[in-house]
């Protein structure tokens, strides 16, 4: 069953790009690339109610944000009041809550050269080529926690470092690559561009309890005391062939070490063919208690399991009911027309049935194509085991993200944020399975 669920997907994918790339709509030129230098003013507006610690609230939320070049800039303002009209004052009277007001401050985007800084929420945290952390989410449980993470690159061409916080407030996953490319400014053909790295990453509190206070309350667990988390890894990077706008491709290998666990190492290609179809594909051999791109995007939801209120068992602790090695693979394709419309899917799985499959799926549809909407969809679902599992979203496995801007007037957009994901939680003793859901509207003014 489980290997013709993956035949069936790979066929869908290789003609999906088939499909678009006949697509006479795709050839539109896009808002963005004509424009993007610009400033750009929006407004978010939402208005409801909201229980925190058992207690409901009326919430008045607005959601600033400017941009102008590289440099951007959005704020997450919320006023929560009582039945008596009262301010909920724990919001606005700490440094922590004032900061926490911060949605992201940036200076340009992940891969830009010289530098990149990203410091508030952050959905796609990845050091090197992902082996070790590859799309990790700081937000996935927000507002339950609004943490305020920080990315700071720096590619100076002859080498630089990537790093990751994910939390100012609690400094508990913290990632590092340094890398280099020692033949840099020289003639030598290939071997110029070799790329040369080593990471490192951790959780010092991987059983870092939600905050009872507040949502930026941060405290440490006494049981991640000696059950702290640590995988370095190692990896190489080869640009072979750059055509631009008509294929490009580069080699990279990973070696990872989860401390005290297991091993893994994994080889592979990725690039672009005429500029739509991206593509990666690696062959990944993996040893006994270890698994690939172990802080992703569902960690925070994966962190632990709460057996019960004593005894939690942590991703780390899970490890060990790997006990065989096993060759896995991880494959990507779909189509990307500029910035007008993309489909994206990423499958990765073990050739055995030691792991199930894990399907990331992204869309976008700009309202350069569409004139009037602009959507993003994002679906990522793990261990799928049979079909219904790839649209059975009432899991910790699963989590949606989606946003329908929708344009009224040139300055107007009416806009809906969505995002679902699962957690467990505790009541009178039994652990229940409960849905961690948000839907915002909002205007959005532009100019």
């Amino acid at each position: 069953m489980k290997r013709k669920l993956f035949i069936f997907l790979i066929l869908i994918l290789l003609l999906t790009p088939i499909y678009y790339a006949f697509s006479d709509e795709a050839t539109q030129t896009s808002e963005q690339s004509s424009g993007s230098s610009g400033p750009s003013f929006g407004f978010g507006f939402s208005f409801g109610t909201v229980v925190i610690n058992g207690v409901t609230y009326f919430q008045i939320n607005g959601k600033p944000d400017f941009s102008i070049g590289l440099f951007g800039i959005g704020l997450d303002i919320n006023l929560e009041f009582d039945g008596n009209w009262k301010l909920r004052e724990t919001e606005w009277n700490s440094w922590q809550a004032i900061l926490s007001k911060i949605r992201y401050v940036r200076w340009a985007y992940k891969g830009s050269k010289p530098l990149y800084v990203k410091v508030g929420q952050i959905e796609d945290a990845t050091i090197g080529n992902g082996f070790i952390m590859w799309n990790y989410a700081n937000n996935l449980n927000y507002p339950n926690m609004k943490k305020l993470g920080i990315a700071f690159d720096l590619d100076l061409g002859y080498g630089g470092f990537e790093s990751f916080v994910d939390n100012i407030f609690d400094f508990d996953i913290i990632g590092l690559r340094g890398f280099a490319r020692p033949l840099y400014g020289t003639d030598i053909f290939l071997l110029k561009e070799l790329e040369i790295g080593a990471s490192i990453v951790g959780d010092t509190d991987p059983f870092n309890p939600i905050p009872t206070n507040s949502p930026y309350n941060f405290s440490d667990s006494e049981l991640s005391k000696g059950r702290e988390i640590y995988i370095a890894g190692g990896d190489l990077g080869l640009p072979i062939v750059n055509i631009p706008s008509i294929f490009d491709l580069k080699w990279f290998a990973d070696f990872a070490y989860i401390f005290n666990k297991g091993t893994g190492e994994s080889t592979g290609f990725k690039g672009t063919i005429i500029s739509l179809i991206p593509y990666r594909f690696e062959v990944r051999y993996l040893q006994p208690k270890f698994i690939p791109s172990f802080f992703d995007t569902l960690y925070e939801s994966e962190r632990y399991v709460m057996l019960s209120s004593s005894n939690l068992l942590s991703k780390y602790d899970l490890l060990d009911n790997i006990t065989n090695s096993y060759a896995g693979f991880l494959f990507t394709t779909g189509v990307s027309f500029d910035t007008n419309i993309s489909l994206l899917v990423t499958i990765d799985d073990s050739f055995d049935d030691t792991s199930y499959p894990h399907m990331i799926l992204r869309f976008h549809l700009d309202r350069s194509l569409t004139k009037i909407i602009n959507f993003d969809f994002v679906y990522e679902r793990k261990n799928i085991k049979e079909w219904r599992d790839i649209y059975t979203t009432e899991s910790t496995d699963a989590v949606i993200n989606a946003k329908l801007s929708y344009k009224v007037s040139d300055m107007v957009n009416i806009v809906v944020f969505y995002t679902r994901s699962f957690d467990w939680f505790e009541e009178n003793g039994q652990m229940v399975l409960k849905p961690l859901e948000s839907t915002a509207i909002s205007t959005e003014i532009q100019f």
